[in-house]
């Protein structure tokens, strides 16, 4: 991978492209996609095989989402966080699965997720990462605006599923997916998260 962080950081200074790439960052970004991938596939292969495809891509779209804007607690390894993300991802699949034939849709469950999931973003998001500093407080109310955006979006989507009486299981794991990022954010998590 390093040698197509060269060859992408040399095709760079090649196109004038004004600002110069970094063969290092080049090399963060094409590890980062390749664990993705690895880590991605593997949670819907074994979801797929377990029966809980479905619950379990709406929890890792969720999280993966608010990730993105929010920040959250990593592992400090590719091999862990795989492990980590695979396992925790496919539990929730089969309790998105287990709560949508156990209770059905349930708005108490929605309000006390939603009311986890605004107050974590609200005062946590975004999460400070080591290698991804938040530069300016303008860019970090940005990112909590956006984090609120998507959760608020993703909640207003789950509530349409109690109306509309559809998707339980759907319902759970986007929710629960939500619940698990947002916790994420937590100072507590961070520490429990560095020690595993």
């Amino acid at each position: 991978m390093r040698k197509l962080a060269e060859k992408l950081y040399k095709l760079n200074n090649e196109l004038q492209t004004g600002e110069k790439a970094n063969v290092e960052v080049l090399h963060f970004g094409l590890r980062l996609i390749f664990h993705s991938a690895v880590n991605y596939g593997l949670i819907f292969v074994l979801a797929h095989i377990l029966g809980i495809f479905a619950e379990t891509v709406a929890a890792v779209l969720m999280g993966s989402i608010l990730k993105v804007f929010s920040g959250g607690a990593h592992l400090n390894s590719p091999a862990k966080c795989i492990l980590f993300g695979t396992v925790i991802y496919l539990l929730m699949g089969k309790l998105a699965q287990w709560l949508g034939v156990s209770l059905g849709l349930s708005f108490p469950f929605w309000l006390l997720i939603g009311v986890v999931v605004f107050i974590s973003v609200g005062t946590f998001a975004p999460a400070p990462a080591k290698n991804k500093p938040i530069r300016t407080l303008v860019q970090g109310r940005k990112l909590r605006n956006i984090s609120r955006l998507v959760a608020g979006m993703a909640l207003g989507m789950t509530f349409f599923m109690i109306l509309a009486g559809i998707h339980e299981s759907l319902f759970y794991g986007v929710l629960l997916g939500l619940l698990w990022q947002s916790i994420s954010l937590w100072p507590g998590t961070y520490r429990v998260l560095e020690n595993i």
